[in-house]
């Protein structure tokens, strides 16, 4: 059984069978695993964006923070 990002599809099966219905409907299953991947791929990396934003944030607020506390007091 082969993995392809993470579900298993069953090659071994697709290559054996020889009923048209199964075959087909295996050629679909694999076309809809490929396209579920492509999906994947833009979510992922649209995860990856969002969450290198957000640590870029994070990092923002901790320097902001770290000079707000050393940031001497002023006498008006």
């Amino acid at each position: 059984m082969n993995i392809l990002n993470g579900f298993p599809f069953p090659e071994e099966k697709y290559k054996q069978k020889h009923h048209k219905g199964a075959i087909i409907r295996l050629k679909l299953d694999y076309n809809c695993l490929l396209i579920h991947k492509d999906n994947m791929r833009a979510y992922s990396f649209c995860l990856q964006m969002i969450n290198i934003f957000y640590n870029l944030l994070n990092m923002l607020n901790t320097l902001n923070s770290y000079f707000i506390a050393i940031r001497p007091y002023q006498n008006n």
